[in-house]
């Protein structure tokens, strides 16, 4: 154990010296390795604690997600059944919306319809009567002509004077108070003689009338044109009450 194996720096290095030399390298080895063996485990400890804790955060945040997933399920089923409540109760809203608009509409319709045709009827009615008044019109104006040409003729004017006289008189006198063409003492017959109560004296009357004058003063374009159909029709109207009395007058038989 004593023999020198070789020289290291001028110092002799023997068996024994080099066995305990690897003998003291090998046991610092075993301890480096000891250690570095420690370290790894305590390493993998604090990963494996690390790990746990990760696990133990990634469950909590698990069931934290699923915690918030079970309420927003349960918040959106509710917000799901409300909305469904709301679009049904829309739905219900906008039928009766449309049914009370369409009953609305179909009254006024009904409405306007009655009044259309009450419109239309009155207005065929008011284009009947206004056929008839035109009609009427008409025949008015044909009779006014015929008039006018009746009583532009004086013996035509006398005869359709006597029969408008005797029909007023007839309607409005009692039977037996007058009497037409009655024939006097001086054999004049007046168009119709009129028989007072407590008067023996008949009042006269003549049909006749001055048409000419009547004419001429109302159709007169001018003033003076006017005052010149009153002198006339004056004159006329004076002539003939004169030409009245001189005929009918009779003292204590006419009045």
């Amino acid at each position: 154990m004593s023999e020198v194996l070789f020289f290291l720096a001028g110092q002799a290095i023997t068996a024994g010296a080099a066995l305990a030399a690897i003998a003291g390298g090998v046991f610092v080895l075993l301890l480096l390795m000891l250690f570095a063996s420690r370290r790894t485990a305590r390493q993998r400890a604090d990963e494996a604690d690390e790990a746990a804790a990760r696990a133990l955060e990634m469950e909590a945040r698990l069931r934290d997600l699923a915690r918030i997933q079970a309420e927003t399920s349960g918040r959106v089923q509710t917000m799901a059944e409300v909305l469904a409540q709301r679009q049904s109760e829309l739905a219900r809203a906008v039928s009766e919306r449309l049914d009370s608009t369409s009953h609305r509409l179909g009254e006024s319709f009904n409405i306007s319809a009655r009044a259309t045709h009450e419109s239309l009827t009155k207005l065929a009615e008011r284009l009947v009567m206004v056929e008839k008044a035109e009609k009427s019109l008409t025949d008015l104006s044909s009779q006014v002509i015929s008039l006018r040409e009746t009583l532009s003729n004086k013996q035509a004017r006398g005869a359709f004077g006597q029969a408008r006289m005797e029909a007023i008189v007839a309607d409005g006198l009692p039977r037996g108070s007058f009497a037409f063409q009655h024939t006097l003492s001086n054999g004049r017959r007046p168009d119709c003689a009129i028989f007072l109560p407590g008067d023996t004296r008949p009042l006269l009357v003549d049909s006749k009338f001055p048409l000419e004058a009547v004419t001429a003063f109302r159709e007169a374009p001018t003033p003076e044109r006017r005052k010149h159909a009153a002198a006339r029709l004056t004159q006329d109207m004076m002539k003939h009450v004169n030409d009245v009395a001189e005929r009918y007058l009779v003292p204590g038989e006419t009045q």
